[in-house]
């Protein structure tokens, strides 16, 4: 069995969460901007962000996965309390969990002391977290209801939700931190990791909890080395970025670049378990088409948002270069994306886990890493070719 036609509804509802992510994109120019002299004088920030944002987006997009396949599984009421009782210690230990490891990745070479990183980046989780797993239960149940499907949009949805939400949390908490008299931020940071840790060894007690947590802390390991390896890679590519004029728009680039894969990934996750693995092996051109035609609208728009961005603070005039590398970058990951997803999602239910469970957070954090690569290379090449 497989699917022998393109689904023109799910094309139009991928359309949709990427044009979402356009406004978010917007929203967040507008966001960072107004907090550039926090990121200027605060280095905590800088450096815990990138991987803050997409931890956040990884852990809510798979809890938005797991809920779009249990709902229409039927195994899932779409009830904010059922949703809750179950999601709630599964995402919450990791979240926190999380956090502490990626501080201690970002940690060596930095110059803020280690309890004050510590109790900036759980404090900025909880808040974070609090909102957008609000955000995700809420939407998904309105989504349900409203008959949308859930797989077509969350990840782009929750993608950008996540990023507007984690850069004033941290901002705030980094400012509440700093206030605190020498010695406090220990207290408070002990505080909020034995919070961390209760939260943990309760979540582990429980037989559904602990198995989602298991499954997902390898590929969240996997996420915070290539962000990482991210990190690394805009630090070499910047000038050439800046000179092409898409520095500005890398961001929202690769959260939409991710949003996709995830997009896939969640779709794929879903027919495996309602259809098998033939199934979706044998509809994998389908699943590529329809994530290439439902994206390249959102493209269209997001290279219009960068050359305004440029235009506007005199980073770039050429509007058919930065056209070019965001298009045709934005082409490359999303067939990369969904051949990706393709892989993770097979490869992660033929070796027994839940593919909700590890492919997003593997995706999104691959998709940065590639992404500013691509990117990068883009702008060498056609930098040269256009100018």
């Amino acid at each position: 069995m497989q699917r022998k036609k393109l689904s023109l509804r799910a094309i139009v509802e991928i359309n949709n969460g990427m044009l979402f992510a356009n406004v978010g994109d917007i929203a967040e120019t507008f966001i960072t901007a107004f907090y550039v002299p926090y990121l200027m004088a605060y280095r905590v920030i800088t450096d815990l962000l990138p991987g803050l944002a997409s931890l956040r987006g990884g852990l809510m997009s798979s809890m938005a996965a797991r809920i779009s396949t249990s709902l229409y599984l039927g195994s899932l009421k779409a009830k904010a309390k059922d949703i809750a009782s179950r999601e709630l210690p599964r995402v919450l230990p990791l979240s926190l969990l999380m956090s502490i490891y990626i501080l201690l990745l970002v940690y060596p070479g930095t110059s803020f002391g280690f309890w004050k990183g510590l109790a900036i980046s759980l404090l900025a989780s909880i808040i974070a977290f609090s909102v957008l797993f609000s955000f995700t239960t809420f939407f998904s149940i309105f989504g349900f209801k409203k008959g949308i499907n859930l797989d077509n949009i969350m990840a782009p949805v929750i993608t950008v939700a996540g990023d507007i939400i984690t850069i004033p949390s941290l901002v705030y908490s980094t400012l509440l931190i700093y206030r605190l008299r020498h010695g406090v931020e220990g207290v408070t940071s002990l505080t909020l990791l034995w919070i961390s840790l209760t939260f943990l060894f309760y979540a582990m007690r429980l037989k559904k909890g602990s198995r989602v947590i298991f499954e997902s802390i390898p590929a969240l390991i996997l996420l915070g080395i290539l962000e990482a390896g991210a990190g690394r890679a805009l630090t070499l590519s910047v000038r050439m970025l800046k000179a092409a004029g898409v520095l500005q728009g890398l961001p929202s680039f690769l959260e939409d670049t991710g949003a996709i894969a995830s997009v896939t990934a969640s779709r794929m996750s879903t027919d495996i378990h309602l259809y098998g693995r033939k199934y979706v092996r044998a509809s994998l051109p389908i699943y590529l088409v329809e994530a290439l035609l439902g994206s390249i609208l959102g493209y269209v728009v997001l290279s219009m948002i960068v050359v305004f961005a440029g235009r506007a603070t005199n980073i770039s005039e050429n509007i058919l270069l930065v056209t070019s590398i965001i298009l045709i970058g934005g082409i490359i990951e999303t067939i990369i994306g969904s051949l990706l997803a393709y892989l993770v999602t097979i490869g992660s239910y033929k070796f027994g886990f839940d593919p909700d469970n590890v492919s997003i957070p593997i995706l999104t954090s691959t998709m940065d890493f590639m992404g500013t690569l691509i990117l990068a290379y883009l702008s060498i090449f056609l930098y040269r070719l256009i100018l």
